[in-house]
């Protein structure tokens, strides 16, 4: 579920997929691994070693993930990543694409946060994988690319659809400098104007890293 919390007249909803071992992943990757290291029996203190790929839960894609010269994660500038945003939910049916016409009503402005909520929450929670996703379609991404905005979310676990041949959503927004954030979870959370805080660990030279993202109101 997502979790709502009040701090000094402001609330704090937390968009982030919780790191389980069920949790679902993308078909061929790791999910969550934990081992002991030490434990209170043997030890007296527990420490644990994690295990999980870069893509795992709610996670933000850097330019080396899908292009050749694309720069690793920690070179996304952190103003992409907090500051105003936008939560859009838009009904596709049975399109699952979203295309240009979709987003004319929202009047999207150049250095925007958007993160789009296509009816795919109920999937994200479950172990099973869902091939039938909604996600951003190839002239809805150029035409994103094209407004300059800073970061675009989606309530899945990939912008695009799976097997888009050459990958072109994720490559026209990762050429535009568009941060991409795979795996929020809007379940719940109404449309409107927010503020975003979406922290990668800052691990160097890698393509991806889970996020903590909050959303304040």
């Amino acid at each position: 579920m997502v979790q709502f919390v009040y701090l000094l007249f402001m609330k704090i909803i937390d968009v982030t997929l919780p790191l389980t071992s069920s949790l679902v992943v993308w078909p061929g990757e790791q999910g969550l691994r934990t081992r002991p290291v030490r434990t209170f029996s043997k030890d007296g203190v527990r420490v644990s070693n994690l295990s999980f790929g870069a893509h795992t839960g709610t996670h933000l894609d850097a330019p080396a993930h899908f292009l050749s010269s694309g720069k690793p994660l920690e070179t996304i500038p952190l103003d992409n990543l907090v500051g105003p945003c936008r939560v859009l939910r838009l009904n596709i049916g049975k399109r699952k694409e979203v295309e240009v016409k979709d987003l004319a009503r929202f009047h999207i402005k150049r250095g925007e946060r958007l993160l789009f909520n296509l009816g795919n929450g109920k999937h994200l929670l479950t172990k099973r994988f869902y091939q039938d996703y909604g996600a951003i379609g190839n002239d809805a991404a150029k035409f994103l690319a094209a407004k300059k905005i800073k970061l675009v979310g989606v309530d899945y676990l990939s912008v695009e659809r799976r097997g888009n041949p050459g990958h072109p959503v994720h490559k026209s927004l990762l050429r535009a400098g568009v941060a991409i954030v795979e795996g929020v979870n809007l379940t719940g959370v109404k449309p409107g104007k927010y503020t975003l805080v979406c922290l990668p660990l800052k691990i160097i030279g890698i393509e991806a890293s889970p996020v903590r993202a909050i959303l304040l109101k």
